[in-house]
């Protein structure tokens, strides 16, 4: 279901701290996230903003967005992808998620190429990204700043080619 200012506040109570913050959006926000900012955020053309929701109740529980859609080149970006309360991670949600972004990505919109950024420390993430068929093409070393250290992140993606094998073989 799209994003919208009925979700701002949700997605506010959600991040409640800088970490968080940089892990789901790295510097696009800044701590902490304001109205003004996710208005400005929602208006960014090139971009589709998702809520996801739990299938049985509808409730909100995440956040996912397909950012920098290049239809020329056939990719685009995942990314800004959270599952807002802790009890709803570890429930396969943010894979079901990720495989509905993918169909929307290769199926609706003919994309060639998903990519993403994760901090290389989100071994929870990356998880997600790898049962999901995106793999891992390099190391963006020491490209991010956390509680005062340096942390490195992965470039991860899934071709389109990929992405049909893995569903035509029943994966």
């Amino acid at each position: 279901m799209p994003f919208n200012e009925s979700n701002f506040q949700q997605l506010i109570d959600w991040v409640k701290d800088k970490q968080l913050l940089t892990q789901f959006a790295g510097p696009i926000f800044t701590f902490p996230i304001t109205v003004e900012q996710l208005l400005k955020y929602t208006q960014t053309i090139n971009r589709q903003i998702f809520s996801i929701s739990e299938r049985t109740s509808g409730q909100s529980i995440g956040h996912i967005e397909l950012d920098r859609i290049d239809y020329e080149h056939k990719s685009a970006r995942v990314c800004r992808f959270l599952i807002g309360r802790e009890t709803h991670r570890g429930k396969k949600y943010g894979q079901q998620a990720l495989e509905a972004l993918q169909k929307i990505a290769f199926d609706d919109l003919s994309l060639n190429r998903l990519e993403l950024v994760v901090l290389a420390e989100n071994v929870s993430a990356i998880k997600c990204y790898e049962n999901c068929g995106f793999m891992t093409e390099g190391v963006m070393r020491e490209s991010y700043w956390m509680n005062g250290k340096p942390v490195s992140a992965l470039m991860m993606s899934i071709l389109s080619s990929e992405y049909r094998a893995r569903h035509n073989n029943g994966g």
